[in-house]
């Protein structure tokens, strides 16, 4: 059983629990230490693995924005920016230590709603340093490199970037490090990718 597979089982066995907790005492508490574990399959996992041009400056940059909260959405796949005064447009790209975190939704006066990769409608193209190129989207609660053609070289930790200008603020931008490649033994592959940071824990994000 693969990685996915997996994580598929434990899905279906935690909406077991829940429909469960309706009717019998105490599944509540065999929930709850269910979910704790489970935490850290809802968003792309941490790495060590740095990118060739990190930002690793010292405290917060002027341009950093405070992430005021996240979304209503229980997924946790958006947050609400505090801009003040500072010019911000729909389409621009949202980064973390300089990775590619997100992108602005929708503006309003003092605020920005910015749509987290780890949500099921955003998408971007995007290329690893080896010349793979793919379309990276959140899949069964993971970040993933689709679209792979099998003639493209994929391997465990190639870095992988957005592709030309996509965004109208930034190009090339840091997106994860293949973790896992999942071939399909068609004519397209993908791999799993991993982030250098949590997504489920953002306090501060920029606008290159």
């Amino acid at each position: 059983m693969n990685r996915r597979q997996s994580r598929l089982l434990l899905s279906l066995v935690l909406g077991g629990l829940l429909l469960g907790s309706l009717f019998i005492p105490g599944a509540q508490r065999a929930i709850d230490v269910i979910i704790r574990p489970l935490r850290n399959l809802t968003y792309p996992r941490p790495t060590d693995r740095q990118f060739t041009t990190p930002d690793d400056a010292a405290g917060h940059s002027s341009d950093d924005l405070r992430v005021v909260s996240y979304g209503v959405n229980p997924a946790r796949s958006q947050i609400i920016v505090a801009i003040g005064e500072r010019e911000v447009i729909a389409g621009q790209a949202v980064t973390a230590d300089g990775v590619l975190v997100g992108v602005i939704d929708v503006v309003e006066a003092t605020t920005a709603r910015v749509t987290l990769i780890n949500d099921p409608s955003f998408r971007v193209v995007a290329q690893t340093n080896r010349g793979a190129r793919g379309l990276v989207l959140a899949e069964y609660q993971q970040l993933v490199l689709g679209d792979v053609a099998d003639d493209q070289p994929l391997k465990v930790g190639d870095e992988v970037r957005t592709l030309n200008n996509q965004y109208p603020n930034a190009a090339s931008i840091p997106v994860g490090i293949v973790d896992e490649v999942i071939d399909s033994q068609d004519l397209l592959n993908s791999a799993i990718l991993r982030q250098p940071l949590e997504l489920n824990n953002l306090s501060r994000v920029s606008i290159p």
